[in-house]
């Protein structure tokens, strides 16, 4: 079982923790992989294209803003790795305002990282502007505070079998 950890590997360190657990699951047993896929990911009423820009950037700039968009591609990695009965389930969480003050404070670091993301990848100054806004948790112009906040987030459960064992 590894959850929320793909995406701060690279291809090639990916290709080898899954050989590795195929080699040490016994044959016949499970592997499963779950991690977040951030296409699914949307902040309405947040432009989409300004979190577009900010993945298209971040991809050319960093390993792990390529790593988080690998979600979508657990099932082909597992497969890669010789595992069989590959399958592959996408969760969708969603959120609403009002938000409890846990979601809030979630939501809010998270905007925060991402506002950290824009400042580190220099985004376009336009770009920029909406992100800065969302540095303080208590403005009126950060998302997590509007009255018409949407948040949706995606999980992906990929989970495949190492092949039995062949009698000698």
């Amino acid at each position: 079982w590894c959850a929320n950890t793909t995406e701060y590997l690279t291809d090639t360190e990916l290709a080898r923790t899954l050989a590795e657990f195929r080699r040490v699951v016994r044959p016949g047993g499970v592997v499963a992989v779950k991690d977040q896929e951030v296409a699914h990911m949307i902040f309405a009423p947040m432009p989409p294209e300004i979190w577009w820009h900010l993945l298209e950037v971040g991809q050319r700039q960093s390993a792990q803003a390529a790593g988080v968009l690998r979600g979508r591609s657990l099932r082909r990695w597992l497969e890669g790795a010789g595992l069989e009965d590959v399958w592959q389930r996408t969760t969708l969480i969603e959120r609403w305002a009002p938000l409890r003050p846990v979601e809030h404070a979630f939501l809010s670091g998270f905007l925060e990282t991402f506002a950290q993301m824009a400042e580190a990848f220099q985004v376009s100054e336009d770009d920029l502007a909406f992100w800065r806004a969302q540095r303080d948790g208590s403005g009126g112009e950060q998302l997590v505070n509007r009255p018409d906040l949407y948040y949706c987030e995606g999980s992906v459960l990929a989970v495949g079998q190492v092949p039995p064992s062949h009698p000698s």
